[in-house]
Protein backbone atom coordinates (compact mmCIF):
# COMPACT_ATOMS: atom_id res chain seq x y z
CA UNK A 1 0.00 0.00 0.00
CA UNK A 2 0.96 3.63 -0.34
CA UNK A 3 1.52 6.07 2.97
CA UNK A 4 -1.81 7.34 3.63
CA UNK A 5 -4.97 7.42 5.38
CA UNK A 6 -7.18 4.77 4.81
CA UNK A 7 -11.02 3.61 5.55
CA UNK A 8 -11.76 -0.72 6.77
CA UNK A 9 -15.11 -1.05 5.10
CA UNK A 10 -16.42 -3.80 7.01
CA UNK A 11 -19.03 -4.51 4.70
CA UNK A 12 -16.94 -5.24 1.78
CA UNK A 13 -13.71 -6.61 4.07
CA UNK A 14 -11.61 -4.25 2.36
CA UNK A 15 -9.29 -0.45 2.51
CA UNK A 16 -10.51 2.58 0.79
CA UNK A 17 -8.30 5.67 0.13
CA UNK A 18 -9.23 8.23 2.17
CA UNK A 19 -6.41 10.99 1.98
CA UNK A 20 -2.71 11.40 2.20
CA UNK A 21 -0.57 11.45 5.14
CA UNK A 22 0.04 14.64 7.09
CA UNK A 23 3.54 15.79 7.36
CA UNK A 24 4.37 14.64 11.05
CA UNK A 25 1.97 11.94 12.14
CA UNK A 26 2.79 13.31 15.72
CA UNK A 27 1.15 16.52 15.20
CA UNK A 28 -2.40 14.37 14.90
CA UNK A 29 -1.09 12.65 18.66
CA UNK A 30 -0.63 15.39 20.66
CA UNK A 31 3.11 16.22 19.75
CA UNK A 32 4.15 12.59 19.92
CA UNK A 33 6.72 12.96 17.56
CA UNK A 34 8.19 9.42 17.38
CA UNK A 35 5.03 8.16 15.98
CA UNK A 36 6.69 9.88 12.51
CA UNK A 37 8.20 6.58 12.42
CA UNK A 38 5.59 4.08 12.70
CA UNK A 39 5.10 1.39 10.23
CA UNK A 40 1.02 1.21 10.41
CA UNK A 41 -0.98 2.84 12.91
CA UNK A 42 -4.68 2.21 13.72
CA UNK A 43 -7.25 4.79 14.78
CA UNK A 44 -10.33 3.23 16.11
CA UNK A 45 -13.47 4.59 16.22
CA UNK A 46 -16.93 4.07 17.37
CA UNK A 47 -20.66 4.97 15.51
CA UNK A 48 -22.44 5.85 19.19
CA UNK A 49 -25.70 5.95 17.82
CA UNK A 50 -25.52 2.19 17.19
CA UNK A 51 -24.42 1.83 20.56
CA UNK A 52 -27.23 3.88 21.78
CA UNK A 53 -29.86 1.54 19.87
CA UNK A 54 -28.51 -1.53 21.77
CA UNK A 55 -27.72 -0.17 25.52
CA UNK A 56 -29.01 2.67 27.24
CA UNK A 57 -26.69 5.66 27.30
CA UNK A 58 -23.47 5.74 30.12
CA UNK A 59 -23.04 2.03 29.35
CA UNK A 60 -22.98 2.14 25.40
CA UNK A 61 -19.77 4.42 26.28
CA UNK A 62 -18.53 2.28 28.91
CA UNK A 63 -19.15 -1.01 25.80
CA UNK A 64 -17.08 1.27 23.39
CA UNK A 65 -14.32 1.43 25.80
CA UNK A 66 -14.57 -1.94 26.17
CA UNK A 67 -14.31 -2.83 22.66
CA UNK A 68 -11.49 -0.69 22.38
CA UNK A 69 -9.43 -2.29 25.00
CA UNK A 70 -10.18 -5.48 23.75
CA UNK A 71 -8.97 -4.74 20.09
CA UNK A 72 -5.83 -3.28 21.46
CA UNK A 73 -5.15 -6.11 23.38
CA UNK A 74 -5.37 -8.99 20.30
CA UNK A 75 -3.36 -6.12 18.17
CA UNK A 76 -0.25 -6.06 20.88
CA UNK A 77 -0.83 -10.01 21.27
CA UNK A 78 -0.64 -10.61 17.06
CA UNK A 79 1.92 -7.68 16.70
CA UNK A 80 4.37 -8.99 19.31
CA UNK A 81 4.26 -12.68 18.17
CA UNK A 82 4.99 -11.61 14.93
CA UNK A 83 8.42 -9.66 16.62
CA UNK A 84 7.04 -5.90 16.40
CA UNK A 85 7.09 -3.63 18.83
CA UNK A 86 3.54 -1.55 19.88
CA UNK A 87 2.57 1.85 21.09
CA UNK A 88 -1.08 2.62 22.06
CA UNK A 89 -2.17 6.25 23.02
CA UNK A 90 -5.44 8.11 23.18
CA UNK A 91 -4.07 11.29 23.51
CA UNK A 92 -5.22 12.64 19.83
CA UNK A 93 -6.12 16.02 18.19
CA UNK A 94 -9.92 14.60 16.92
CA UNK A 95 -10.15 17.59 15.15
CA UNK A 96 -7.10 17.04 13.11
CA UNK A 97 -8.02 13.20 12.57
CA UNK A 98 -11.44 13.27 11.96
CA UNK A 99 -11.62 15.15 8.52
CA UNK A 100 -8.83 13.19 7.60
CA UNK A 101 -11.00 9.99 8.20
CA UNK A 102 -13.95 11.69 6.41
CA UNK A 103 -16.11 9.67 8.87
CA UNK A 104 -19.48 9.01 7.27
CA UNK A 105 -21.50 9.92 10.74
CA UNK A 106 -21.27 12.72 13.27
CA UNK A 107 -22.07 9.96 15.61
CA UNK A 108 -18.72 8.59 15.39
CA UNK A 109 -16.01 9.80 17.06
CA UNK A 110 -12.39 8.48 17.37
CA UNK A 111 -11.08 6.77 20.48
CA UNK A 112 -7.78 5.27 20.41
CA UNK A 113 -4.55 5.02 18.53
CA UNK A 114 -2.78 1.86 17.88
CA UNK A 115 0.47 1.78 16.10
CA UNK A 116 3.41 -0.54 15.30
CA UNK A 117 6.77 -0.67 13.90
CA UNK A 118 9.93 -3.34 13.65
CA UNK A 119 11.47 -4.09 16.81
CA UNK A 120 14.49 -2.83 17.15
CA UNK A 121 15.05 -2.66 20.80
CA UNK A 122 14.03 0.93 21.32
CA UNK A 123 11.81 2.60 24.00
CA UNK A 124 9.67 3.83 21.03
CA UNK A 125 8.91 2.15 18.03
CA UNK A 126 10.98 3.29 14.73
CA UNK A 127 10.24 1.85 11.45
Amino acid sequence: LEPGIYYYNPRQHQLQWRSHLPSALGDLLSGQHFANHISVGLFLSSRFDKLWWKYEHSRAYRMALIEVGHAAQTFQLAATDRGMSTWLTGALNEINIEPLLMLESPSEQVLFSLDVAMATGMRHPVA
